[in-house]
């Protein structure tokens, strides 16, 4: 897709404000400083920070993890 950026695989911390984190989710920014969270739809926005590369799930909304994922322009 013409907004990924070439070659912007990467990391990013993600915190379970937005709920479990699926493969090909998009992350957004969340309210704890410094974290991503799954964004609440599937349609890139200019908010949109990263697609998930990763899965994972979290036991509370607070609970941080660092995944895989793709960056994305902005």
């Amino acid at each position: 897709s013409s907004d990924v950026c070439s070659s912007d695989l990467g990391l990013i911390n993600v915190c379970g404000l937005g709920g479990n984190i699926e493969i090909g989710d998009f992350i957004t920014t969340s309210t704890m400083t410094g974290k991503g969270m799954k964004q609440s739809d599937d349609l890139l926005h200019n908010y949109t920070v990263a697609k998930a590369r990763e899965a994972v799930t979290f036991n509370s909304p607070t609970d941080t993890a660092q995944i895989a994922c793709i960056y994305h322009c902005g």
